[in-house]
């Protein structure tokens, strides 16, 4: 018998000792045939937010369905606060791939064997440290567990979220250093903050280990939503007649909002006709911020805030904006950002480091690191709005981020859940 692991009072360094322990005495041998790619999609199978995260989730998913690790069968799982994993229904994985008759989903408690993987695609903070001990019997059977990090802001700034939401992400980040073979991030940015992380929690030997995937850029290969009422139609038609800036992103505290809204001031206060458009999800923590932006003077004539477009209508924003603005103070990459270069539109974003990173190459952007230099960057690319459009930079595809994935799970098949 297994003895239960009581990792809420041990040092995260000597949980995972004591885990390992367990695992080189207790792991059985198994031998089967068919094998599994379990891709975790606990938060977007109950709603899909139409958020950063589940776009990716969704581009990933679609990909890994297409183009599967060599020898593996995708299957999606999730699980709640009342449950462990189970297998996703059919009405769910018909959304994003074509089964046959003979790949029907299974509908039970998920059933593991030796050399399947786990990818912890969704992020889900509140569920995953809630079912460890299946997480450990699944270790013991010879599963590998690879777990996607998108950032690490919850712990780095707090202050830019909920105390609730700040407690769950550190209850989940102990656990999947403890349980994980391998944390995948989504820049290097987060790989290095990740690794600080793990390095203050005195990890001695035996830490996951960290690697990082490109994301892709293309919203049209991330089952995008479409529709489009007369309301939406009409604000495109007024856009057409004016300069408009293009900003994207859940209204929260790290996204900057208010240093937008003061530079556009400048603008209006001297009459100019230019428009300030944000697409953005209700967020938490900025009631003040919601509130100013609804009863704002220039609202449905030079500021439109809309809650609730489909991505048909952001890919022609994207098509019409004479320049994308970025003024988030945080981020673990910046989606935005390489769907305005795939649109190959004029980009002002805020200087900080993982913006360089994931615009590496591209010429046709301008940084910023304060209210003046913001207002004056945003004069001069409103006025030279096609200046060094050529670019050297490359996105990625989420096809090529898939066949990195791929690569990532494979190769560390081939290395014992003891090394790390």
């Amino acid at each position: 018998m297994i003895s239960k692991l009581k990792l809420s009072t041990r040092s995260l360094s000597s949980q995972r000792m004591t885990l390992l322990k367990q695992m080189r005495k207790n792991r059985p041998q198994i031998s089967i045939q068919s094998k599994q790619l379990l891709v975790d999609v606990s938060a977007i199978i109950q709603e899909d937010a139409h958020t950063g995260i589940q776009r990716v989730v969704r581009a990933l998913l679609v990909q890994l369905f297409a183009n599967p690790p060599e020898g593996y069968h995708v299957l999606p799982v999730f699980c709640t606060r009342e449950h462990g994993y189970r297998y996703a229904d059919s009405v769910f994985v018909h959304k994003f791939t074509s089964y046959d008759n003979n790949n029907k989903m299974p509908i039970a408690d998920v059933v593991v064997n030796n050399k399947d993987i786990f990818f912890g695609l969704d992020l889900v903070a509140r569920f995953l440290p809630l079912h460890k001990k299946q997480l450990l019997n699944w270790k013991l059977q010879g599963v590998k567990l690879h777990i996607l990090v998108y950032d690490m802001l919850p712990h780095l700034h707090p202050e830019w979220f909920t105390s609730r939401s700040v407690k769950n992400f550190h209850r989940w980040l102990r656990t999947i250093s403890v349980y994980s073979d391998q944390l995948i991030c989504i820049s290097n940015s987060v790989k290095n903050e990740l690794r600080e992380w793990l390095c203050n929690q005195n990890f001695s030997i035996h830490t996951p280990r960290i690697v990082t995937i490109p994301l892709g850029c293309e919203i049209a290969s991330s089952m995008p939503s479409s529709g489009m009422d007369d309301q939406i139609a009409g604000i495109l038609e007024s856009l057409k007649k004016q300069k408009f800036i293009l900003m994207v992103g859940t209204i929260e505290p790290r996204k900057g909002y208010d240093d937008a809204l003061k530079a556009m001031k400048t603008f209006w206060d001297t009459g100019e006709d230019i428009a300030l458009v944000i697409v953005g999800k209700t967020g938490w923590k900025t009631v003040k911020l919601q509130e100013r932006l609804l009863s704002h003077p220039q609202q449905g004539f030079k500021l439109f805030w809309l809650k609730n477009v489909s991505d048909q209508v952001l890919q022609k924003l994207y098509e019409m904006a004479n320049v994308v603005l970025v003024t988030s103070y945080g981020e673990g990459f910046g989606l935005p950002i390489v769907e305005a270069i795939y649109y190959a539109k004029p980009l002002l974003v805020r200087d900080i480091p993982v913006f360089r990173e994931v615009v590496y190459g591209y010429k046709n952007i301008e940084y910023f690191s304060d209210d003046n230099m913001l207002v004056s960057k945003l004069k001069s690319q409103l006025q030279n709005p096609q200046k060094n459009l050529e670019s050297e930079f490359h996105g990625s595809t989420w096809y090529e981020s898939v066949l990195r994935l791929n690569a990532l799970f494979l190769t560390n098949q081939q290395k014992s859940s003891f090394n790390g």
